[in-house]
């Protein structure tokens, strides 16, 4: 809260109710034109408009957001001056989960009476109600009067004892008196579990252009109509009966509220006006509901998120967050999600010939899902996996904070480090060890098919590949081939190997302890770490470390991978 600017900066993840009390704490003649719903996330919110008892004097949430920070679909944090107006219009009514992952918004504060006046009148039909609502609309109040303050921060842990249903209209013209007795005559009759609520529009809401923001119920709407059916009873049939009472008051409103389109509120989205079938993103599709909650504004953020977000990753694509960092007197690095094992190998070799890193040989694969899968390679054998060897992380978790290892806590920091850490929040980071290396590694791959023994081979691998030194990995690959004879069929089995030390003692241990597979000087490549890479990838010895900057795969192919483990 800056009460010098009038301003407050608040997560996204923060509640009505919160902020609110927040406001109430530093100041008694400063408020926000906020909803009166307490327990309503801001998020949602402000990204759908955001409209409250104090609209016809300030207008909507969206009209006082001077700021906004945004994690964009290149995983990149944005403010207002970074992120373009078009994207910064976009957020405010527009759905800001479209666009990116919004962390936080500036608001400003507006200056209210230090005594204002509220009152909660109900008439029936009996003592005038249709003369009364042909002039004016009420308001409900949520808390009985006296009660501490304290309650706006209260977040409840359990669901609403109801089931809800919500919808929305918009009203140009006064509903006659005849008009409205008939209305009533319904909802008695037919729609006893259906409520309205009517909201009045005017003041600063006719005073701005309905494209300032993409929410555009502005001048020429008397007032917006809330329709919400609640019901108790469990079940299917139940649900589709009240859901079909709340469809039927919904269009029996036709003749009476706004057309072509019939304007709708974002932020009670609805899916009976339209949506997408899953999978099957189509602009006619979302023009159809689209014209309803944006009106003239639906065209102008289809340009927006195809110009922002142009493959429709929806959230995020870490691609190009992939800045590395290599701090060789603590032997570290940090690696941003978005950064391929190819990279941070190419950055630690142009740092030192004696460190490395244990990953994968799949240079195109991206740091963030190869470290929150576990990530193994060549090296675990000595060094354990990739999670072995994070030592720190920066996370935006729920709430939109950004966190690091110490402020993140030890069970979300041990979460993220294998068990998939799109399931905790957006990784922006890891910090990692780097692990020493000889100068000189030595590599072999050699073939043996079952009429060279191949299957005496396994056997004995099977023996030793655990146990064996722990700078020695050899991976076995069993793939059926062409025998010896035309029309034969074989069984052909390729050794692979990584050594961290010289050709002579690689020889030793193994014909000791495989000698079945008959390893000879001429099978092994003497070379630096970074050319074993190289060598594991598939590439010809010599070939230019560019390669690992590469973020295109060697060949397009369909696969299907599946694995096992034997104890």
């Amino acid at each position: 809260m800056n009460i010098a600017d009038e301003s407050a900066w608040v997560g996204t993840g923060a509640i009505l109710g919160e902020l609110y009390y927040s406001i109430a704490q530093k100041r008694k003649v400063h408020a926000f034109p906020g909803g009166v719903c307490p327990s309503v996330g801001l998020g949602g919110l402000f990204s759908g408009g955001g409209y409250g008892p104090m609209m016809r004097k300030f207008g909507l949430t969206v009209d006082n957001i001077e700021d906004a920070t945004l994690v964009n679909v290149n995983g990149t944090i944005l403010d207002r001056k970074s992120m373009v107006e078009d994207l910064f219009w976009a957020i405010r009514g527009g759905g800001g989960a479209s666009f990116g992952v919004i962390l936080s918004w500036k608001i400003k504060l507006v200056q209210v009476p230090p005594i204002v006046t509220v009152f909660t009148v109900t008439k029936t039909l009996e003592q005038g109600a249709a003369d009364v609502l042909h002039r004016t609309k009420g308001k409900p109040s949520f808390f009985a009067s006296g009660t501490p303050i304290k309650a706006l921060v209260k977040r409840s842990t359990q669901p609403p004892p109801f089931f809800l249903k919500g919808k929305s209209d918009y009203v140009k013209r006064p509903i006659s008196k005849e008009i409205l007795n008939s209305i009533f005559d319904k909802m008695m009759n037919m729609y006893e579990t259906t409520h309205m609520q009517w909201n009045p529009y005017g003041g600063r809401m006719n005073e701005i252009s309905e494209s300032e923001t993409p929410f555009p119920h502005r001048s020429g709407n008397l007032f917006m109509i809330q329709y919400w059916t609640y019901w108790m009873e469990k079940g299917i049939e139940n649900t589709n009966k009240y859901l079909n009472l709340s469809r039927n008051l919904y269009e029996s409103m036709n003749p009476y509220v706004s057309k072509s389109p019939r304007d709708v509120l974002q932020n009670y989205r609805d899916l009976d006006i339209g949506s997408n079938v899953l999978d099957q993103n189509s602009i006619e599709h979302a023009r159809v509901y689209g014209r309803s909650y944006f009106k003239g504004n639906f065209e102008r953020l289809v340009r927006a998120k195809s110009a922002i977000d142009p493959q429709n990753f929806i959230v995020l694509d870490m691609f190009n967050h992939r800045s590395i960092n290599i701090n060789l007197a603590d032997e570290s690095a940090l690696v941003q999600s978005g950064a391929t094992l190819g990279e941070i190998y190419y950055a630690i070799s142009t740092k030192s010939k004696v460190h490395g890193f244990p990953a994968g040989v799949c240079l195109t694969l991206g740091a963030g899902g190869h470290f929150t899968g576990g990530g193994y390679g060549n090296m675990m054998r000595k060094y354990g996996l990739s999670v072995d060897n994070i030592v720190d992380a920066q996370i935006v978790n729920v709430n939109g904070e950004i966190l690091d290892r110490k402020s993140m806590g030890e069970d979300l920091f041990w979460a993220i480090r294998g068990g998939g850490a799109a399931s905790f929040g957006v990784i922006l980071a890891w910090k990692i060890k780097l692990a020493k290396v000889p100068e000189k590694v030595t590599v072999f791959q050699v073939d043996r098919t079952l009429e060279q023994g191949a299957t005496d081979i396994v056997v004995q691998w099977q023996k030793v590949a655990d146990n064996i030194d722990n700078d020695l990995f050899i991976r076995v690959m069993l793939a059926p081939g062409n025998g010896s004879r035309e029309g034969e069929k074989t069984i052909k089995v390729t050794f692979v190997s990584l050594f961290l030390g010289d050709s002579a003692r690689l020889l030793r241990l193994l014909n000791q302890s495989l000698p079945q597979l008959g390893l000879q000087q001429k099978d092994c490549i003497e070379m630096s770490c970074i050319e074993s890479i190289m060598f594991w990838a598939g590439y010809p010895n010599g070939t230019s470390l560019d390669v690992l900057l590469s973020r295109v795969p060697k060949g397009m192919i369909y696969l299907k991978r599946k694995s096992d483990c034997r104890n």
